[in-house]
């Protein structure tokens, strides 16, 4: 019978019992590690929906901060309505797989505002919020460079039949009682001289930087003020208002409606003088002291002099003198005839050498000697007076001040060129694309070329490409006048034919060359639309060229000029001559010589190096552009901001 251990089961039970812990003991392992792995999945899902979150928040600033630049001065309720006008940006995929972002606006303070925003990957979920304000732009627009009228920097030449005055176009059609003085006729430098010949008849202002030189029958009926002289000698002419001259006057056969006063001598003949003629140069200066010296006609006002004053067989009336007396001198005074009224004081002596001089009711005081042929009374001693007590009693005149004016230095208050031309081309030609030159041919009944503001093309196209004109034209993304624009760009353009505007379209047009309209051209812009021109050429409107533009010179509510060109060209730049319709347009162009010669009416404003209007046609300045917005001062305005404030976390 073989042998048998007592402990040969026990091992083998052992070894069960330690396989069987082992499986518990590995089982338990497997269970913490497939726990483990569950909750790093899950910490994973979260990070990852909190970074998808963190994600949609920064997608929304950078969506917000688009549309804040397209439109950087909006006000807080347009930028409230932005945001629900684009729900989109509310939501989006995030990077990993499975992930997205959702946003809603939890709450709006004023200016404040909170994005709750959950980031999700499968079952992973995380939110927060963040807080943002806005801060609005503040717009401060350019001035608009048409508010005088007609301004010529180097000068001004006024001729034909023609006249210049004023209208609003907000308020109707030219004519009837839409008719005004608001125009003004003025230059900016120290050479700017303004000629007013043939028969011109400006209803408004004249403001001369240099001289003013009246070579005809021309006509004023507002003011008249220059920092250089008067000299209206070589016909008869009438100013309705004041003259203000920093040199001399000289004016003969003349009605002055108001006040002439001079920083140096004064020379009438034959001229009414509605109010006072006043010598009152700078003390020390070259014209200290200055003679006035009046021959016939009436002064209804009353004379002031530093110098001598000489009448001969005039009038002094006094009755609309804001003086003090009919004469004051602190030279000599010599009176010939005539009759004054108001009194007479003078520093230096006096001489009434003919029959017939009148000085109501004796009314004399004088410090120097007397040579009287009639009235030897005055030789007593009870018009004598002290030179002391005399100037006590005289009038406070203070010189004239210059007219402030371009002095080249770009410092000053006063500007030729207000919007600085050569930076506005600058900026637009970093964008330019050569897109080749529009012909628009004028055979048959003319081919046609439709602009809009992204598109331009040719509707009617009979013989136009066939002689090498582009025939289409796509606009580029281009700044002027600190916007971004839809530009439609051509190197240069010759119409025979017609230009159209597209309907309810603000068409932005840029010109590399020349502009020339010949023929029976024409350019219609529709009620609704507007075009800038801007052009680096010259700028033609030849005889038969017409130009239709709305009857209100400005869009809306945008307030854009229906028609403005903007030039930079040096030299004989712009002439337009037109046909026989009224030419309606918005230049500025201080670097270009603009000329006028139409017998049809120009209506609008005009900036430029020189102007030159000699045609038979009047020019009428639309005041409602003194309103017009050009452009965004960046120097003085700021664009709106999307601040971040920061995250709370949910």
């Amino acid at each position: 019978m073989p042998y048998s251990h007592p402990n040969k089961g026990f091992a083998i039970l052992s070894v069960m019992l330690l396989v069987m812990m082992a499986s518990v003991l590995v089982a338990g392992s497997l269970k913490d590690n497939f726990i483990q792995e569950r909750l790093s999945g899950n910490f994973h899902k979260k990070m990852n929906s909190r970074h998808t979150a963190e994600m949609g928040v920064l997608s929304i600033r950078e969506e917000v901060e688009n549309m804040i630049s397209a439109n950087p001065y909006m006000e807080l309720d347009d930028f409230v309505e932005a945001i629900a006008a684009n729900p989109e940006m509310m939501s989006d995929t995030g990077l990993t797989d499975h992930s997205k972002y959702s946003s809603e606006i939890a709450s709006v303070s004023g200016d404040i505002f909170t994005f709750k925003t959950q980031g999700s990957q499968f079952e992973g979920r995380d939110t927060l919020s963040a807080v943002f304000k806005f801060v609005p732009g503040n717009l401060v627009t350019y001035p608009s460079p048409f508010a005088t009228g007609l301004t010529g920097c180097d000068g001004v030449v006024l001729g034909g039949s023609g006249e210049a005055d004023s209208y609003n176009s907000a308020d109707g059609a030219y004519g009837g009682t839409n008719v005004g003085d608001a125009v003004t006729v003025s230059t900016v430098s120290d050479i700017g001289v303004i000629t007013i010949k043939g028969g011109a008849d400006i209803q408004g202002d004249v403001k001369a930087t240099s001289n003013v030189i009246f070579g005809g029958s021309a006509s004023i009926s507002g003011n008249l003020s220059t920092n250089g002289y008067v000299d209206i000698t070589s016909a008869s002419s009438f100013i309705g208002g004041n003259i203000s001259a920093l040199d001399y006057v000289d004016i003969k056969n003349t009605i002055v409606g108001g006040t002439i006063q001079s920083n140096s001598y004064i020379t009438l003949s034959q001229v009414v003088v509605g109010g006072d003629v006043i010598s009152s140069p700078v003390v020390g200066s070259s014209s200290d002291p200055s003679n006035v010296s009046i021959t016939g006609e009436t002064i209804y006002g009353g004379v002031f002099s530093k110098g001598n004053v000489f009448l001969n067989n005039t009038i002094i009336d006094f009755d609309t003198s804001d003086l003090s007396f009919g004469v004051q001198t602190y030279g000599n005074y010599i009176q010939t005839y005539g009759r004054v009224d108001g009194g007479v004081r003078v520093i230096g002596d006096v001489s009434l050498p003919k029959w017939g001089t009148t000085i109501s009711g004796d009314n004399l005081l004088y410090a120097g000697t007397g040579s009287f042929i009639e009235h030897t009374n005055f030789g007593l001693g009870i018009y004598h007076e002290t030179e002391a007590n005399l100037l006590a009693l005289f009038d406070v005149i203070e010189p004239l001040e210059e007219i402030p004016f371009d002095d080249g230095s770009g410092a000053g208050d006063v500007q030729c060129d207000p919007l600085n031309i050569d930076s506005q081309m600058s900026d637009i030609n970093d964008d330019y694309v050569s897109n080749g030159d529009l012909f628009v041919s004028g055979s048959g009944s003319g081919d046609v070329f439709v602009i809009g503001e992204t598109s331009a093309e040719f509707t009617r196209d009979q013989n136009s490409t066939s002689q090498g004109s582009v025939a289409s034209l796509e606009s580029v993304k281009a700044t002027f006048l600190s916007l971004e624009r839809d530009v439609i760009m051509v190197d240069s353009v010759a119409v025979k034919g017609h230009i159209k505007i597209a309907d309810n379209s603000d068409v932005v047009w840029f010109i590399k060359g020349d502009f020339e309209m010949g023929g029976q051209s024409t350019l219609t812009i529709p009620d609704g639309s507007s075009l800038m021109i801007i052009i680096q050429g010259s700028f033609t409107v030849g005889a038969g060229g017409e130009v239709y533009t709305p009857d209100v010179g400005l869009t809306d509510p945008d307030k854009l000029p229906v028609l403005s060109i903007f030039s930079d060209y040096v030299g004989d730049g712009i002439a337009i001559q037109g046909g026989s319709e009224d030419i309606y347009a918005a230049v500025y162009a201080p670097k270009t010589d603009v000329t006028v010669t139409s017998s049809a009416d120009f209506m609008g404003a005009i900036l430029g190096k020189t102007v030159s209007v000699t045609g038979s046609g009047a020019f009428h300045y639309d005041a409602y552009l003194g309103e017009s917005v050009v452009g965004p001062d960046p120097n003085n305005s700021s664009e709106g901001k999307f601040q971040f404030l920061g995250f709370q976390y949910l």
